[in-house]
């Protein structure tokens, strides 16, 4: 709703509807804005209301850290590629309000170990030396992409190492599908504010492969010159051929 608020060309009675029909429909919120005219001095109350209530860091911080305390402790266990988003969500969200890592790591570290599978958890402790913050953590868990794949090189760059990048490039693969579905069977949802936060989220997903992918490539291109990098190198630029076509995509959907 921000969008809508700096918007000089809409005056605030034509503000105050837009806000109105961004809450949830039913909801004691609704019920309150709808009880008033649409005027621009009510629709100055409401936004002070609004910052009053939902505006204040401190309470801003304790719904981040609730929703992050419940995803790993939830039952219902969910993809370690959804869990890998949603907590880079959260911990965004938490250090866009200044909450440093070291604030909360302690708790959420041993949470999010007990929801990882064991052969996950043994990689993580061979390598704990190695971790510096939760993003590295973090990064064990779309599907085991992780920091593993570039720490734990053999001295001899050999057959080991191709394996390794081989099965990364698998990993990077199977997450380009699942964005070409999404992209692809993409509706939605009731506000236009909640469609930018997930197109955004998705397009933050494009930019990590990208990433990936420039460093997967850079491993393959320091392998020994003996090794037959045909094959894996046109998969590779296919696919960042692909993951260009996807950024592209879910950009069009953030203009609609």
């Amino acid at each position: 709703f921000q969008k809508i608020h700096d918007d000089v060309s809409i005056d605030e009675r034509g503000k105050y509807e837009y806000l109105i029909q961004s809450t949830v429909p039913g909801s004691t919120l609704r019920e309150n804005f709808e009880s008033f005219p649409a005027t621009a001095e009510n629709y100055k109350k409401a936004v002070e209301y609004l910052k009053e209530r939902f505006g204040k860091e401190s309470a801003l911080v304790q719904v981040y850290i609730k929703d992050l305390l419940q995803l790993v402790i939830s039952k219902n266990k969910c993809e370690l590629s959804t869990l890998y988003d949603k907590l880079q969500t959260g911990i965004r969200s938490l250090d866009s309000l200044g909450l440093t890592k070291d604030k909360y790591a302690d708790i959420l570290f041993p949470l999010v170990e007990s929801t990882l599978p064991i052969d996950i958890v043994k990689m993580w402790d061979r390598q704990r030396h190695l971790v510096q913050d939760i993003q590295v953590h973090c990064s064990y868990l779309p599907s085991d992409l992780s920091s593993i794949f570039w720490s734990e090189r053999p001295g001899d760059m050999g057959k080991n190492m191709l394996q390794k990048l081989n099965r990364l490039r698998g990993m990077i693969r199977d997450r380009v599908t699942r964005l070409n579905k999404a992209a692809e069977s993409y509706e939605p949802p009731a506000t236009p504010e909640e469609s930018e936060i997930i197109l955004n989220q998705k397009l933050q997903n494009v930019l990590e492969l990208k990433a990936q992918m420039k460093k997967l490539l850079a491993d393959y291109l320091d392998l020994p010159e003996s090794t037959n990098l045909e094959e894996p190198l046109e998969v590779i630029y296919n696919m960042e051929e692909e993951i260009e076509d996807l950024q592209v995509k879910f950009k069009i959907l953030l203009t609609k």
